[in-house]
């Protein structure tokens, strides 16, 4: 049964944000549809914005209804793009948008998370590897996770430069590539900068928070330069070359790397399968990370059946609304308390490598219109 709609989805209407008379809206009638039977429809008393039941919904614009828990867990199954496509009968590009879709249900439950709860862990923080569309662009896909939880709390993405032993012919071929890239320096610092934006968002019990890396050079410049921090972090050291087992602090993330590889598609090392495009490998990293975080049970041998998220501290009552809601109320743009990294996925902002193309967002992800999306990091 449809419920009042509890806020105009204009983000520039006074009655987007805050409170709201009680007659801030009137009935405008309804609209019949094959896909979602009848809707309602409103319009706000303030700016004239006309809008429906739909709007709230996490299948708004959709004219075909799939089952959103399914394509979840199948992603996170290492079930792939085009087989899950098969299996619905539908396009790849019909799957692609609900994953994104999706995504930006996984940012906004962690970023209401993050404004609600209290960081009672240490941290740990490490880049994984890949590559997007092929050998020749390399990355690392950073993430930040808890030492106690192994919770997902930020990811980020860092494009790399080839390297390793090549022969003349593949040293060619990365500089034809490469001339009219806009090259890749200093990405894993930018990367990790973005990480600890994160952390500084991030409301800790302690005073002091630790921070445990390996010894990349990169990690130790931006935790000296201090720019997020502000003497909140106290940053701790790994050698990469130490035994990753559960008493080295760098475990979970290696613990997370290791799911990665195992339920994603386009990560599984010497497959068929690899990401074509940077923001689409961005948003399966972070659909993955709300199942980690919210679905997946903390410890299934000791059948620990708590998620991540309790195991990380946050109240359960509140995961337990985000999971209700999780599969149809859409979160919005403007309500969003988003981190650097966050808002770059939910505006699909990072460039893929070695092509150079423009696209365009749905009206849905900002709520204000279609618009062009130039790459806004690298």
């Amino acid at each position: 049964m449809a419920q009042h709609p509890l806020f105009c989805p204009n983000s520039n209407c006074p009655n987007h944000q805050g409170l709201r008379d009680k007659d801030w809206f009137r009935s405008f009638g309804y609209y019949r549809t094959k896909a979602h039977g009848t809707v309602k429809r409103y319009v706000c008393q303030n700016c004239g914005k006309s809008f429906s039941d739909q709007t709230f919904r996490l299948s708004y614009y959709l004219k075909l209804d799939l089952s959103f828990k399914d394509l979840l867990f199948r992603i996170s199954a290492c079930e792939g793009i085009r087989a899950i496509a098969r299996s619905y009968s539908v396009t790849d590009k019909v799957i692609a948008n609900r994953v994104g879709r999706l995504a930006r249900q996984v940012i906004g439950a962690i970023a209401e998370l993050r404004s609600f709860g209290r960081l009672s862990e240490d941290l740990a923080a490490d880049g994984f590897e890949s590559f997007i569309r092929s050998q020749y662009s390399p990355n690392n896909i950073h993430h930040l996770i808890g030492t106690s939880s192994q919770y997902v709390y930020a990811c980020d993405l860092a494009h790399l430069r080839r390297k390793g032993r090549m022969t003349a012919a593949q040293r060619s071929k990365r500089e034809r590539l490469e001339a009219g890239e806009i090259g890749f320096g200093q990405e894993i610092i930018s990367s990790f900068e973005r990480i600890c934006a994160t952390i500084q968002d991030l409301r800790a019990q302690k005073e002091e928070v630790i921070l445990h890396t390996d010894e990349k050079r990169e990690y130790q410049t931006v935790l000296k330069q201090n720019r997020y921090l502000d003497g909140k972090v106290r940053h701790k050291t790994t050698s990469s070359r130490r035994a990753r087992t559960f008493r080295n602090p760098l475990w979970p993330v290696n613990y997370y790397d290791r799911e990665l590889r195992k339920d994603q598609a386009s990560h599984v090392r010497e497959t068929t399968r690899w990401a074509n495009e940077a923001n689409n490998c961005m948003e399966r990293i972070y659909l993955y990370a709300g199942y980690h975080n919210f679905f997946k049970p903390f410890r299934i041998k000791q059948r620990d059946k708590r998620t991540h998220a309790e195991a990380a501290g946050f109240d359960a009552l509140k995961i337990k609304s985000i999971k209700n809601r999780f599969f149809t109320k859409r979160y919005f743009f403007s309500k969003v308390p988003f981190s650097p990294s966050e808002w770059l996925v939910w505006l699909r902002g990072y460039r893929t490598p070695f092509r150079q193309a423009y696209q365009t967002l749905p009206a849905f992800v900002t709520g204000q219109g279609r618009s062009r999306n130039v790459s806004l990091a690298a």
